[in-house]
């Protein structure tokens, strides 16, 4: 209550939606979505949930979030990290769900850092961002949303067969 939120990256603005039923100031910008031109004040906190990896210009990404946050505002984002042994078959990197960047913990506090951005991760596939460094300790409290990076399928053949782990 009493922030004000852009969902970076919203699609169709359901996110802003609830939250705005919930009272909190908020509006969605997708620069891919029809209709999605918010005021350009900066907020307190940006979330940008899985559209990092979707993006081919990381540096340009992180700047552009960067610019819609308040000073002393968080920056609130989701993507897995690539595993350290890639196996050809790891879902999040799968053909048709356009998902082009993957990142590492050290990848992603070096693009972080070019855009003038202080980074720690909160959760598997949980990170926040702010300009300033002690905005994150503040942020620390946050219970980050799970998402499952072991999915119970895995493919053999191709893509379009999937096959259960037993």
């Amino acid at each position: 209550q009493g922030k004000s939120v852009l969902d970076y990256g919203g699609g169709n603005g359901r996110l802003a939606q609830l939250l705005c039923q919930q009272g909190v100031h908020a509006c969605s910008f997708d620069p891919f979505y029809e209709d999605s031109k918010p005021d350009h004040e900066p907020r307190d906190v940006v979330t940008a949930f899985e559209v990092i990896e979707h993006v081919p210009m990381q540096k340009q990404l992180f700047a552009d979030m960067k610019k819609w946050l308040k000073p002393d505002g968080i920056l609130i984002f989701s993507t897995l990290f690539r595993p350290q042994n890639l196996l050809p078959d790891w879902w999040y990197a799968s053909p048709r769900n356009g998902h082009i960047a993957f990142h590492s913990h050290d990848s992603l506090s070096r693009i972080t850092k070019e855009a003038g951005l202080y980074f720690t991760t909160i959760g598997e596939g949980m990170h926040l961002a702010a300009i300033a460094p002690e905005v994150l300790d503040s942020w620390l409290w946050l219970k980050p949303i799970q998402i499952n990076g072991n999915p119970d399928f895995h493919f053999q053949q191709g893509w379009h067969q999937m096959k259960r782990k037993d």
